[in-house]
């Protein structure tokens, strides 16, 4: 029930909170596999707000127990990424880069593996559906010129390098 976005009012929330009251699980911490799930998460999440009233305090300490956990998931897989691959370059893009908290985990793990890190303005830090379609936009500027059947079109897996 905090509205949309959730994102930047979990992050809003959390900021005067204590990130260690509640000891929310990391999801896939015991596999090097670069993979992500956050149901056993906001699960946790779930059953924590049901056991008692909901104060301002308990909220705002909510937020930021889940957006430590969160973030934790994700520095967890992007360290895995970087262990397995060599990596010179990476960026955080989408309506997550926006995140403050995020950000300063991830510029600290590419400082630890000597990796330049980029993030967008925060102008720029929109909704990924929103990139997704300005994407789409371009792409079908090409189809136009093109024989749909010349594109090979397939899903890519999460933390890809592009070179």
């Amino acid at each position: 029930g905090l509205g949309y976005p959730g994102g930047a009012i979990v992050e809003s929330r959390a900021k005067n909170a204590d990130e260690k009251r509640y000891n929310f699980p990391v999801p896939l911490m015991r596999t090097a596999k670069i993979a992500f799930s956050y149901s056993g998460l906001k699960n946790s999440v779930r059953l924590e707000i049901e056991r008692a009233p909901l104060t301002e305090q308990r909220i705002n300490d909510i937020c930021a127990s889940f957006q430590k956990s969160a973030v934790r998931h994700i520095t967890h897989k992007v360290e895995a990424f970087f262990k397995q691959n060599k990596v010179e370059k990476f960026a955080v893009v989408g309506g997550v880069s926006a995140n403050s908290y995020l950000k300063e985990k991830l510029q600290s793990l590419c400082a630890r593996y000597n990796i330049t890190f980029f993030a967008a303005d925060l102008a720029y830090a929109s909704d990924n559906a929103a990139m997704i379609a300005r994407a789409a936009l371009d792409f079908s500027k090409e189809i136009q010129k093109e024989n749909i059947g010349d594109f090979k079109i397939q899903s890519r897996s999460p933390l890809r390098s592009y070179n």
